[in-house]
Formats: structure tokens, C-alpha cells, sequence
């Protein structure tokens, strides 16, 4: 059973991180993201993006080292419950099923209602296992592994659309 909140802590963790790393990487468009769901004043749309970006790396390193067990869960269930209001008002507004919170990775921003239902259904099913036992140094060495393949997908991604744009040319 520890195990399975181990891989459940390790999804959360990557899902933020990319969520983070894709959105500090375009952060005009996180802006122009923020003000599609017409909730903050346009002058608190900076503050807002800093807020979001906050909160998101310090889900992954709570998640990463597995500390704050429930509490973090319960923070983040809470979190994504809001996106999802959001998402539905956003809709409501301006009919916009997608929410561009993973950027380039398309098939994260589609569905991010079921995405997020998904992940607190996740979150609800961890909270009722036991808490995983964890060392700093392997909460740190994943932690890093996990930013290392995140940035190196982006690499990845990246050279694949360099070589596709040069084969249309």
C-alpha cells in the first residue's frame, strides 16, 4: 500500500511540475489565460499568474518529498475543485472547452474537467492509505529525476517541431 501512494505522490508531483515548468516557459500566455476566465482584475492578472506558479512548485516538492501528509492532498482536491468551477464559468462565457494549463502537451489540456475529477478521485483514494515512508535523499534525488524528465520531454518536444517545421520548407 505504500507503494501505491508512492506512485499516486509521484503523479501528482510530475503533473504540477510540468503544469509549473510549462506555464513559467510562456508566462504572457499564462497571463492571457488568466484573464479568458474574467474572474481577477486585469491588474492583479500578474500577481495572480506569480500566486498560481507558487502554489504549483510548492505542490510538486510537497508531493515530491511527501510531507504535509492530508493536508497537502486536501489543498490541492480544493485547488483543482475551484479549477473546475472555473473551467465551467469559462465555458459558460466564451464557450472554450480547453484550460492551455500544460502548454505544447495537447493531450493534458484537453477534457480538463475529467482530468481534474480524475486526479482528485486519485487524491480521495490516497488519503485513505497508509502514509508512505520516505529519506530526504530519495525525495530529492525523484524530485530531480522528475524535473530532469520534464525538461528533457520539452527538449525533446521541441527538436521534434524544429525538424518538422524544416521538412515542410
Amino acid at each position: 500500500m505504500a507503494v501505491l501512494a508512492y506512485i499516486i505522490d509521484m503523479i501528482i508531483a510530475v503533473i504540477f511540475f510540468l503544469s509549473f515548468y510549462m506555464k513559467v516557459n510562456h508566462f504572457h500566455d499564462l497571463k492571457l489565460q488568466i484573464n479568458s476566465y474574467q474572474i481577477v482584475p486585469y491588474q492583479l492578472t500578474t500577481l495572480s499568474a506569480c500566486l498560481l506558479l507558487t502554489s504549483e512548485m510548492s505542490i510538486f516538492l510537497l508531493f515530491a518529498v511527501g510531507s504535509a501528509y492530508i493536508w497537502k492532498e486536501i489543498f490541492v482536491i480544493l485547488m483543482l475543485s475551484l479549477f473546475i468551477l472555473f473551467i465551467i464559468r469559462k465555458r459558460k462565457i466564451s464557450e472554450t472547452a480547453d484550460c492551455g494549463c500544460f502548454g505544447k502537451v495537447q493531450s493534458l489540456n484537453k477534457f480538463p474537467v475529467i482530468r481534474n475529477i480524475s486526479l482528485i478521485i486519485l487524491l480521495v483514494g490516497k488519503m485513505f492509505l497508509p502514509a508512505r515512508v520516505f529519506s530526504l535523499a530519495d525525495s530529492i534525488a525523484y524530485g530531480v529525476m522528475i524535473v530532469c524528465i520534464v525538461i528533457a520531454y520539452d527538449i525533446w518536444s521541441e527538436a521534434k517541431q524544429v525538424g518538422s517545421l524544416q521538412s515542410h520548407d
